[in-house]
C-alpha cells in the first residue's frame, strides 16, 4: 500500500506510471536541482497535468484560471523547481523501498519466484523509466552500486530467470 501511495504522488507530477518513455534528462536535471533552459521549462510545463498546473498557479498568487491548460510564465519556475525537488524525494523513497525488496530477493529472504509473479509486470518497466535518473545519480555520487539490487533482479527477470 505504501508503494502505491508513493507511486500516485509521483505520477501526479511526472506521469511516471502512465508514461512509456524514460525520464528525460531535463526532468532529471530539475529533480537534482540543476539548471535547465527556458525551452526545457516549457516542455516540463506541457507535460504537467492541468490539476498540477492550477496548484502551481495558486502558489504563484494567480487567480484560479478559467483555462484548464494555462500558458507557462517565467515566474512559475520557482514553483516548478519546488515540485520537482519534492518529486525527487518521493522517487528516492520509492526506489529505496524497491531496492530493499530486491536485496531481500537476491539474498533469498523473499522467494524470487513469488516476487516475479507479483512484480514482473512492474519492475522492469519502472527500472527502464527511472534509468536516466539512476545513471545520473550513480555518476554524480561516483557510486555504481546505487540501486544495483533492483538492476540485478530486473536483469535476471529479463533473461527469463526467476
Amino acid at each position: 500500500m505504501e508503494l502505491e501511495r508513493i507511486e500516485n504522488e509521483i505520477d501526479k507530477v511526472i506521469g511516471f506510471w502512465r508514461r512509456s518513455d524514460p525520464l528525460h534528462s531535463f526532468e532529471v536535471k530539475l529533480m537534482l536541482e540543476k539548471k535547465i533552459t527556458d525551452n526545457e521549462y516549457h516542455l516540463i510545463w506541457e507535460r504537467l497535468p492541468p490539476s498540477r498546473k492550477r496548484d502551481l498557479l495558486v502558489k504563484a498568487g494567480e487567480k484560479e484560471p478559467q483555462n484548464p491548460d494555462p500558458d507557462f510564465k517565467k515566474k512559475y519556475q520557482l514553483f516548478v523547481d519546488e515540485t520537482f525537488l519534492e518529486t525527487r524525494r518521493k522517487l528516492n523513497l520509492y526506489l529505496n523501498q524497491i531496492e530493499n525488496y530486491c536485496l531481500a530477493i537476491n539474498r533469498g529472504v523473499i522467494s524470487s519466484k513469488v516476487a516475479y509473479e507479483l512484480y514482473s509486470h512492474k519492475f522492469p518497466g519502472h527500472f527502464r523509466k527511472a534509468q536516466t535518473y539512476i545513471d545520473t545519480v550513480r555518476k554524480e555520487k561516483g557510486d555504481p552500486s546505487i540501486y544495483c539490487e533492483f538492476e540485478k533482479v530486473v536483469t535476471r527477470w529479463k533473461s527469463g530467470l526467476k
